[in-house]
């Protein structure tokens, strides 16, 4: 049905307004009886007219409204086609874009021969490209027999064609398909038939071309632009166009054209932002010329018509530096002439001005810099207080410049000007580190590094040398030589320099120094300690054979170094590292034998007690550990507490638990132990006296009470990795005492709590406190069938649940299939007690697929759960 037909008159009063149109037709509706053709007609028009001012919502209801009411009036299919069409425009102006794009290819797919379906297919790929499916909108305008490729064939509505071209270029252009969209564009021309549809074309020509880096292309087009748009007259699209085509000439380096296309918008009737953007931009452009004359001008020019401009401090920015630049040109300080000197002062007026307003962190950032320059030429070369003074003030000024300007040259500049100022103000450290940081943090900006780079290592080696730090001093002429190889070295201080660059995670680079120092002095005393450092990073790098060989040649060259015994230990290390532990052991064993009363003989020694206890090898872990507490010159060392703690461990694994708890109690008395040794002490008394057998005539319960205590004493220190494990215990402990004191089961649960609650617990200590709890609250609840016990069997299920389903798992956790097999065994029992079979069957089953080893026997037990609970439903 044509868009034209159900329009003629309805009596219904108006005027121009569509709304007071549709209200009166409600308000008729609502009074006056009409036959069903009349109000039929007149319900179609107001959604009609609400249509075609875009009230999405009101019309699709009046069109759905109609349909209902009057399913045998003519103009229905219409209304249903519109009312699609308003349903999937009103999901669009709501921001539901899913659901408008899904509407739109319905409406497309049901009325392919509609004036609108090439609409729709424009508003489809529009929603799809907002959730960010490009492909998905291109795709829509592409389609070979789609609405929109027939209307591509026709050219029959060029403003819809234009929108769908425009879009279809920035979808292209988020696909980075550059060059398709800029043929889109080009083909788009005849279709832009007003200016705004012209503007918006070049426009986003311009900004392909720019992001495929073709910006001189980008700048003729906006030049293009700026002409075409000039003929009908000057204009703020125009003037747009000339400011975008100085921005992208000025990008690509052709400053003639970029001050032509500026200029077009210093005319009359120019808006005023865009002529302070073109003022600014020429004035620039005049400095960089040196033409500083020309620059002033043209800013006093600007500032006598316009004396207090939005952004007047990027204004007195450019006042500032042209009469900066006019002072230095002219000889500045050496330049005695009358005229001279007042451009000094008229620069800082003008930056003052501009600190003065309001500005963005760019521009406040240059105009401290500014200010700082001008105090330290002020300065000049004097003393006194007044000189002091001034460089305070510069000081200030240029921290303040570093902090607000972007990383670049310019604050590159503060951060050197202010090394140079606190380097006079005799603050040496803080000026180095301004020169380093200038001298490290730009590495990307070539002109940093051609210009102030070298410059401040020079100044630095002078910052480094006053505050005496050698390394610092060394490290930045080591910079120096590498800028400058035929340079003087200063090889004395290599060492603590390959030292500080390992230590701060550059190894790379400590193994280049030191190869450049051995390189240059072969013969030198400080080439033993070179060498050895150069090992030491293998070690690092966990490079085992490389180390291993290294320390091998080290020690035939260098047998009576004050440092052979450490290389003896490093190079034995390096074997337990690179899967030699037979050979490492001999190697600690004759370091120890050779070097009796050494410290490192002593660590060799305790390696060898911790590697044949961790193999269960207790006798002659315990004789290692007794070499190191029979040697009077390691007595009350670290190592010596420690080799007591794994004597005792060394005991007990032979059963020798009288021994053992001996050794525990002597390290526990002893004042002088560690206490990050004293946890793990308790802790094995703990288990020792669990393990011992009660006295006669005592009950087995005292062991529990005895060995609580150790537990409870290991459970103080709060921040040793035990403290989980000591909670669990004491636990146990309660669990056990709990059959002669009932409020032990309180204890215990609370304790096996803490646990799960301990953030150092690993997964086995909180399973086994789950699992601990499960236990408390069966026996709580006895055979009892109160509330009270029926709560306490369910709780206990629940802890058995919380194992088998993994609830007490944490990132990076593994659940022992042990610990699922007893909790799961628990679970079901408990689950049978209480006739919940089908629960029962479930919890096997699932068992059955969790640990195939046992699936014969929980299938079985799943399937007697199943036959028990076909017998209950009997």
């Amino acid at each position: 049905m044509e868009d034209g037909r159900h329009r003629r008159g309805c009596g219904i009063p108006g005027g121009r307004n569509s709304l007071v149109r549709i209200l009166w037709a409600v308000v008729w509706l609502a009074v006056m009886p009409l036959r069903a053709e009349e109000a039929a007609e007149i319900l179609f028009h107001a959604a009609l007219r609400a249509f075609e001012v875009g009230q999405w919502e009101q019309s699709a209801e009046g069109f759905a409204r109609l349909t209902v009411e009057f399913p045998e009036f003519e103009g229905v299919p219409e209304a249903r086609e519109r009312e699609a069409f308003a349903r999937a425009e009103t999901a669009m102006a709501t921001g539901d874009f899913a659901s408008a794009a899904a509407r739109f290819a319905a409406y497309r797919k049901a009325h392919p021969g509609t004036r609108r379906s090439a609409l729709a297919a424009v508003r489809e790929a529009t929603c799809r490209l907002r959730l960010g499916d490009r492909a998905g909108a291109i795709a829509v305008l592409e389609e070979p027999e789609g609405a929109f490729g027939a209307l591509t064939q026709s050219g029959e509505d060029p403003a819809v064609l234009f929108a769908g071209w425009l879009l279809k270029a920035e979808a292209l252009r988020g696909e980075q398909r550059l060059a398709d969209a800029e043929a889109v564009l080009a083909g788009a021309g005849p279709s832009a038939r007003t200016p705004a549809e012209q503007w918006a074309r070049l426009e986003a020509l311009a900004a392909v071309q720019e992001a495929a880096g073709r910006l001189e292309a980008a700048a003729e087009s906006a030049d293009t632009l700026s002409s075409a748009l000039a003929d009908a007259g000057p204009g703020e699209r125009s003037a747009a166009a000339s400011a975008l085509a100085g921005r992208l000439w000025r990008r690509a380096g052709n400053p003639e054209r970029a001050d032509t296309a500026f200029s077009r918008n210093l005319a009359a009737g120019i808006p005023e932002p865009l002529q302070r953007e073109a003022v600014l931009h020429l004035a620039d452009s005049a400095v960089a010329r040196g033409d500083f004359s020309g620059a002033l001008g043209r800013i006093q020019s600007f500032l006598q018509a316009n004396p207090e401009p939005p952004d007047a401090p990027a204004f007195r920015l450019r006042l500032g530096q042209a009469l900066l630049r006019s002072y230095l040109a002219a000889g500045g300080p050496t330049n005695a002439a009358p005229e001279v000197a007042p451009l000094l002062g008229q620069a800082a007026a003008a930056f003052d001005a501009g600190l003065g307003g309001t500005a963005s962190p760019d521009v406040t950032g240059m105009l401290h810099l500014g200010r700082g320059w001008v105090l330290w030429y002020e300065a000049g070369g004097g003393g006194g207080s007044a000189t002091l003074e001034r460089l305070r003030l510069a000081a200030s000024h240029f921290v303040a410049a570093a902090a607000s300007l972007p990383t670049g040259h310019a604050q590159a500049t503060a951060r050197f000007k202010l090394g140079d100022v606190l380097l006079r103000l005799r603050e040496p450290v803080q000026a180095l580190t301004n020169y380093l940081a200038v001298a490290s943090q730009y590495p990307s900006d070539t002109q940093v590094q051609s210009e102030l780079v070298e410059r401040a290592l020079q100044q630095a080696v002078l910052s480094a040398v006053e505050a005496r730090d050698a390394s610092s001093a060394q490290e930045v002429v080591d910079r120096l030589l590498a800028r400058q190889p035929g340079a003087a070295t200063a090889g004395d201080s290599t060492l603590t320099v390959a030292q500080a660059l390992s230590r701060s995670g550059n190894p790379n680079g400590a193994r280049a120094v030191l190869q450049r120092f051995l390189k240059a002095y072969p013969e030198s005393p400080e080439a033993a300690d070179a060498e050895l450092l150069l090992a030491s990073l293998d070690l690092r790098a966990g490079a085992w054979s490389e180390a291993i060989a290294a320390l091998d040649v080290w020690l035939t060259r260098h047998t009576n170094h004050p440092s052979a015994t450490r290389v003896e230990f490093d190079r034995a290390w390096a074997m337990v590292r690179a899967g030699a532990s037979t050979n490492a052991i001999a190697q600690f064993a004759a370091l120890a034998a050779r070097y009796p009363t050494n410290v490192m003989s002593e660590a060799a020694l305790l390696w060898i007690a911790g590697h044949h206890h961790s193999l269960g090898n207790f006798s002659q872990a315990g004789a290692a550990c007794v070499s190191i507490l029979t040697n009077a010159a390691w007595q009350g060392s670290p190592a010596w507490h420690q080799a007591r703690l794994w004597a005792a461990e060394a005991a007990r694994g032979r059963q020798n638990l009288t021994s053992a708890r001996e050794q525990l109690t002597a390290l526990l008395n002893d004042r002088t132990t560690p206490d990050p040794l004293r946890p793990a002490a308790y802790f094995a008394l703990g288990e020792i006296q669990l393990e011992e057998s009660p006295p006669p005539g005592q009950s087995p319960l005292q062991s529990f009470q005895v060995a609580l205590e150790a537990f409870t004493a290991a459970a103080q220190y709060t921040n040793s990795p035990l403290v989980a494990a000591a909670l669990g215990k004491m636990a146990d402990c309660h669990l056990q005492l709990a059959t002669r004191a009932t409020n032990s089961y309180a204890k215990a649960d609370d304790l096996y709590r803490r646990v799960l609650e301990t953030p150092a617990a690993d997964v086995s200590a909180r399973t086994k406190a789950a699992f601990g709890r499960a236990i408390v609250a069966e026996k709580r609840a006895g055979d009892g069938t109160d509330p009270t016990a029926v709560a306490a069997r369910s709780a206990a299920l629940r802890h058995y649940l919380e194992i088998v389903n993994g609830e007490l798992l944490r990132p990076g956790d593994v659940a022992d299939p042990w610990w699922i097999k007893e909790a799961g065994r628990e679970a079901g029992r408990l689950l049978e007690s209480s006739a919940r079979w089908q629960d029962a069957v479930a919890l096997y089953e699932r068992l059955a697929l969790e640990l195939p080893s046992m699936q014969v026997a929980w299938e079985r037990r799943a399937a007697e759960a199943r036959k028990r609970s076909a017998e209950t439903a009997r």
